[in-house]
This record gives C-alpha cells, structure tokens and sequence, in this order.
C-alpha cells in the first residue's frame, strides 16, 4: 500500500476494512512501511482467499463464480445483505437493523427455494432454483 509514499492518507472508512480484514498489526505494517506484498503474505494476512499461478487465474475465477451462481440466489443477496450490514455497524447493531436482518433470515423459510433445496439435498440431486 503506497499512501506512505505518496503522501496520501487514506480514509477511515478503509483503513477500518483493512483492519477488519487484515488485523490491526497487519495493516500498520501496510500503511506505515508502504512496501509491496508478495502473495504468499497477502494469503497469510487475509488480504487474498487464494493464491493461483498466473496461467490458472481465470480459469478459476471463472469456476469461482460458476460455483457461486450455482447456489440459491436468495441466499446469496441475503447474506450479502447481512455481511454488508455488519460491516457498517462493527459492534451491537441498532435495533431496527436487527430486527431487519432477523426478518431477512426467517423469510427464506417460506420460500420456494429453500423448499426446493431441501428436497434436491434429501434426493442428491441439483436443486433448481428459481429466486423466490
């Protein structure tokens, strides 16, 4: 990270994304040395899930994301929902937040994917999603 270098001072708001991702020593080290990092130190300090040769990469983004949009689209927009809610309220959310985030979760239990992937899960086969 080079703000040190640049004489940048980077915002509270990612600073605070780093830590959460990085770990306060970490991110110290990112921002008050300013050197780059290999990517076998940005695997350790969880600033990449993975490390693939160069050859390899978009071959497995492209299976990642296959991966991904095989899944219930109400749970993905769902927790994406609820992991971005809790990245903006570090802490004890307000209540109405959690109140909203507790109505997002029983709300897949009625739905007709959930029912759905219970069955294809019992039948082992492959669901069938259809986003409600």
């Amino acid at each position: 990270m080079p703000p040190a270098k640049l004489g940048l001072i980077y915002s509270h708001t990612g600073l605070r994304r780093f830590v959460e991702t990085c770990g306060l020593a970490a991110t110290n080290e990112l921002f008050y040395v300013g050197r780059n990092v290999d990517a076998d130190r940005a695997l350790t300090i969880g600033l990449v899930n993975q490390v693939v040769e160069p050859g390899e990469l978009e071959e497995r983004a492209v299976s990642l994301a296959a991966e991904i949009a095989a899944n219930a689209p109400l749970s993905l927009s769902g927790n994406k929902r609820i992991l971005r809610a809790l990245r903006e309220h570090p802490g004890v959310l307000p209540e109405n937040l959690e109140r909203e985030l507790v109505e997002l979760r029983e709300s897949c239990f009625g739905s007709e994917d959930f029912r759905e992937g219970v069955t294809a899960f019992a039948e082992k086969r492959a669901p069938e999603w259809k986003g409600r």
